[in-house]
């Protein structure tokens, strides 16, 4: 995990820069905090900046801007790949040369950190950064605007749009059929009769048992079943082609030559 921080006069230069960080290099929110002496114990802050292994003259330097009314934007990364990025983000942001920053102090007498000096109010952070955003540049005999343009990119992302449901389920519905039955009874008659005994009543003139046997029919179900539809069910897909319209920025600068001589030298 590599720790990079950087001072800068006011809060919302600090702030453009976090969000930069937060867009270009795709750190999250919680990575890239921002302190001022309002929100910090500026001796602790000290504290850290030691066990972070910075020198003791940059920490104290960077916790002098925050008394100063400055604002201290730490950025968290383990991906040490971004570490150059992140730099040039800050330093292009508004970033305070803290070697610069400490020279100009020397030259007004200060010389350390004092925990217990008075943090400046509204009025003394105005003219601080007033002092130094008017000077910003000038020893250097140039300074650098930068040309901001935008580029659009456009993506593309999967939309729910609708789709359909299907459910199957079972339905019952009463059916009638006719089939014809066939019953069979057993019918016994008897008739009184007066005639002569033949010899084959005389042999079947004995102990018997007869036997006739009833059948009637009766309905039996059986139920086979045949597939009769099939739905089948699919997506086809196709491709359109859509015109996206937006706007993007960039930053137009305008250089116009100042010619101040007195007339009567020209």
């Amino acid at each position: 995990m590599s720790t990079i921080v950087a001072l800068f006069n006011e809060k919302n230069s600090a702030e453009q820069a976090r969000q930069q960080l937060i867009k270009m290099c795709g750190l999250r929110s919680d990575e890239v905090k921002i302190e001022e002496n309002t929100n910090t114990d500026l001796t602790s802050r000290l504290g850290s900046l030691r066990k972070m292994g910075m020198p003791e003259r940059h920490g104290e330097a960077y916790c002098e801007g925050m008394r100063r009314g400055g604002a201290l934007v730490t950025a968290h990364t383990d991906d040490s790949s971004k570490n150059v990025k992140v730099q040039e983000i800050l330093q292009n942001s508004g970033a305070v040369n803290i070697d610069q920053r400490m020279n100009e102090w020397q030259k007004s007498g200060w010389n350390h950190f004092d925990s217990k000096a008075k943090p400046f109010d509204r009025d003394e952070a105005t003219r601080e950064r007033t002092r130094y955003a008017s000077t910003a540049g000038r020893d250097a005999g140039s300074f650098t605007i930068p040309v901001i343009e935008e580029d659009i990119q456009v993506g593309k992302r999967d939309v729910e749009t609708g789709g359909i449901r299907v459910r199957e389920h079972v339905s019952e519905r009463p059916v009638e059929e006719e089939v014809r039955l066939r019953d069979e009874n057993v019918k016994v008659d008897r008739k009184r009769v007066d005639r002569a005994v033949t010899d084959a009543d005389m042999r079947n003139m004995k102990d018997q048992t007869i036997e006739l046997t009833e059948h009637h029919e009766e309905p039996v179900i059986s139920k086979q079943a045949r597939v009769k539809e099939e739905i089948r069910v699919s997506k086809d897909a196709t491709e359109r082609t859509e015109r996206v319209r937006d706007t993007v920025k960039k930053t137009d600068v305008d250089i116009e030559k100042m010619d101040r001589r007195p007339k009567g030298n020209r």
